[in-house]
């Protein structure tokens, strides 16, 4: 996702403030689009996460952290040692979807605890890139609307369809080859279409493979995200706070983001 704008920083700040009420934050944006946030009202909802943001949530109180989504490539990305700080204060962290199913993949030996089919897969070591879970989305006031398409979502969608039966090996294949062959930034389902062209039987597999996911309305990176906010709500409920499986090193970049950020 590209830089976080204006109005998403002053609505990151607001939410931050408010933390300490609720004890509980999620990083989210395109994931969790059209969804109804209220369906977990003890849950305080942030844009995606970026460097520091969570450190900022354990200095403002919250004792459970989810991350779903997060920015990159034009700002800072969450650093993996930021999260192992927040354990190290006792403080639940949990990961899902996107950004955070990364996140959980690389640090769940240490204490984060990932959530969800996509987290599976990156544990697993059966994703690996990135690219999987990477989209552009639109602005804060269009509620974070995804403008192209997740390639993990493709993925699930594609082995959904091919064991129901809706489409064929061959097209499962094609249309993922074609998906897989486009930039996160142009992964839309026209693209995917005119990567297709020339080839009937593949076009129209893609047409009926579209149908499918839409009447069956099928989003892993969504569901994952509910998933993950409902253990949440659990993990609140309980009151548990993770613990630390190795000491954390304080190194001279922890330290500045904690001078930063005022968490010392």
């Amino acid at each position: 996702m590209p830089k976080s704008t204006d109005k998403a920083d002053a609505e990151r700040r607001d939410i931050r403030n408010a933390a300490l009420s609720t004890g509980a934050i999620v990083f989210a944006g395109p994931s969790i689009y059209g969804m109804d946030k209220s369906a977990w009202p003890e849950v305080r909802f942030a844009p995606p996460v970026e460097a520091g943001d969570v450190v900022r949530a354990v200095r403002d109180g919250a004792r459970v952290i989810g991350i779903i989504d997060g920015y990159f490539e034009t700002t800072r990305s969450v650093w993996h040692k930021e999260i192992l700080w927040a354990l190290s204060q006792g403080v639940t962290v949990l990961g899902a979807a996107s950004m955070g199913a990364l996140r959980a993949a690389e640090l769940a030996d240490l204490g984060m605890r990932g959530v969800g089919w996509v987290f599976e897969q990156y544990y697993r070591g059966m994703l690996e890139d990135d690219d999987e879970v990477t989209l552009l989305h639109g602005p804060p006031e269009t509620g974070y609307m995804p403008l192209t398409e997740a390639l993990v979502n493709i993925r699930y969608g594609l082995h959904s369809a091919c064991e129901k039966g809706v489409i064929d090996e061959a097209q499962q294949n094609a249309i993922l080859s074609a998906a897989r062959g486009l930039n996160y930034k142009e992964r839309t389902r026209d693209m995917i279409a005119q990567s297709l062209a020339g080839n009937e039987t593949f076009v129209s597999g893609y047409e009926t493979f579209c149908d499918y996911i839409d009447e069956n309305e099928l989003d892993r990176k969504r569901d994952d995200a509910a998933e993950m906010l409902d253990l949440m709500r659990e993990q609140l409920a309980c009151g548990e706070g993770a613990q630390l499986a190795v000491s954390l090193n304080m190194t001279e970049q922890l330290a500045a983001l904690l001078d930063e950020v005022g968490a010392h």
